[in-house]
């Protein structure tokens, strides 16, 4: 299970209740800081290793498509799945600790990401084994 739905502004398909949406679409958000930290949605179920862009958070406006790219979002690890439409957004707006190509492992129950081999996988020796489980306790 993954923590998703990235949107950049926020308000998509969405009436913005704040004052910024009172003034015309060319000048819309001029002037205002954005967060580049992502907003984090929902938890999903990541078995299926689909892009986990979600515009408003709504099940209905999940982008769906097979991901292509595993994304750490902060140092807790909390992380998302994206197409390469949704990861060169997500490289435009936003800060990331680390990412990698999907591979079998990714987003997947006692995996663990290796930083240094830039992908996930499941620790296979004593050392590894002992990393993992300090890294998901404190995670």
């Amino acid at each position: 299970m993954t923590a998703v739905g990235w949107d950049p502004d926020g308000f998509d398909d969405e009436a913005c209740p704040g004052p910024c949406c009172q003034t015309p679409p060319d000048t819309r958000h001029q002037g205002l800081t954005m967060d580049p930290n992502v907003p984090l949605g929902r938890i999903v179920d990541t078995s299926q290793q689909n892009c986990s862009y979600s515009p408003g958070d709504r099940p209905e406006s999940d982008c769906g498509q097979p991901a292509t790219w595993h994304i750490a979002w902060d140092a807790q690890l909390e992380n998302g799945l994206a197409c390469d439409e949704h990861m060169a957004e997500a490289q435009r707006d936003y800060v990331y600790v680390d990412r990698h190509r999907v591979t079998p492992d990714c987003a997947m129950p006692g995996s663990i990401w290796f930083f240094e081999e830039k992908r996930c996988g499941y620790p296979d020796d004593p050392e590894r084994q002992a990393a993992s489980k300090a890294q998901h306790a404190t995670a």
